[in-house]
């Protein structure tokens, strides 16, 4: 499942880390139009997409891990 989120502030990726760390689905993330991924377990990995639009690939998600991406999601058109 892919989707389009933002990560408004330091303090959303911390919580974003933290659900992905307690959950064991793989969650790759990264930058429209960037060739290259993180692993959204890791928190200076992440703290690279701050306030951007990023695509968040993920499988076999927890309902928390769902409920934290609806949280943040944005529409996929939405200019970065």
């Amino acid at each position: 499942m892919k989707k389009f989120i933002r990560l408004p502030d330091v303090e959303s990726v911390t919580e974003f880390v933290k659900v992905t760390e307690t959950n064991d689905c793989i969650v790759s993330v990264s930058k429209d139009g960037c060739s290259f991924h993180v692993d959204g377990r890791s928190i200076v990995g992440m703290m690279v997409f701050v306030g951007d639009k990023i695509i968040v690939d993920a499988d076999n998600c927890s309902d928390e891990m769902l409920e934290l991406l609806d949280k943040y999601e944005i529409a996929e058109k939405t200019s970065a």
